[in-house]
């Protein structure tokens, strides 16, 4: 099982995507992407399983689908940038969505399309409704992100995805008591530190003068 705090940094990630692609989908006038505890299993599934360099790998995605009972679409990002702190996955999840938005030409615009939450045409085409990131990487590249896409029409009736534990964004009480617990913890540490080094200048000032 994932830590808490593996598991807040997981929220954290797919959130700031999830924020992102947000704000484009509201100059389109499109519905929010949703962001669920599920999506990101499934994400982290998809990314587990893959395999390809480069590309979307079709089996993984196929046997995720048959562990979940739902059919995947996908967006994908690959680089050679570091992805080492939250600091270098935001900038990495910024870049990708700028590239999927503005350089897409060679995929027909698909990438864009998905991000600005644009039905497609055909109904019984999947797109993103909700999404989950899943990350890893490879021989080729130091860091690739799978940016899952799940709607309701793609789910089947035996489908094993809950939809319902939504991941919202934090509230700003929840933000200030976050940082609130950040600073207790940072002055904990603090005291914890300065303790120590009063306990050992103690002992030396005892070693020196024989007392003790």
């Amino acid at each position: 099982h994932l830590s808490i705090r593996r598991q807040r940094q997981m929220c954290i990630r797919d959130r700031f995507a999830a924020d992102l692609i947000n704000q484009i989908r509201k100059q389109f006038g499109t519905k929010d992407v949703v962001v669920t505890e599920d999506s990101i299993r499934i994400a982290n599934e998809v990314a587990r399983k893959s395999t390809e360099e480069y590309g979307h790998d079709f089996k993984a995605l196929s046997e995720v689908e048959k562990e979940n009972g739902v059919l995947l679409g996908e967006l994908a990002g690959f680089s050679d940038d570091p992805a080492t702190t939250l600091a270098d996955i935001k900038k990495r999840i910024y870049d990708d969505v700028l590239s999927m938005l503005f350089d897409d030409a060679h995929a027909q615009w698909g990438h864009a399309t998905s991000l600005s939450g644009v039905l497609p045409e055909n109904k019984n085409e999947g797109y993103m409704q909700y999404t989950g990131l899943g990350f890893r990487s490879n021989a080729t590249f130091t860091s690739v992100i799978h940016y899952i896409k799940i709607s309701d029409n793609m789910v089947s009736a035996k489908s094993k995805f809950d939809k319902s534990k939504v991941i919202s964004a934090p509230s700003t009480a929840e933000k200030i008591a976050r940082l609130q617990e950040n600073v207790n913890s940072d002055e904990t540490a603090y005291l914890n530190a300065y303790k120590e080094v009063e306990d050992a200048k103690n002992a030396v000032y005892l070693a020196k003068t024989g007392y003790g």
